[in-house]
């Protein structure tokens, strides 16, 4: 669905942005149309492990995670 919005508005490229679920969504996009994402910004994001985020090795990305979210320490 976001990429057919960003089709309708013709954005050829954007910074993705994805707060807690969002943040999935945000990283499935970017993997799924990479030549359509320029960087992501993940905050809070809600992933069932660390290796979901270690596939945006190629792009840009900004995370950051609260001290509730239970990666403080990593």
């Amino acid at each position: 669905m976001l990429n057919q919005i960003l089709e309708f508005l013709k954005i050829p490229k954007a910074v993705i942005m994805g707060r807690s679920v969002g943040g999935r969504t945000a990283i499935e996009f970017a993997s799924t149309y990479p030549r359509k994402t320029i960087a992501v910004i993940l905050q809070h994001p809600v992933v069932p492990n660390d290796g979901f985020v270690s596939g945006l090795k190629n792009k840009p990305t900004l995370l950051s995670w609260a001290k509730d979210d239970g990666k403080w320490n990593n």
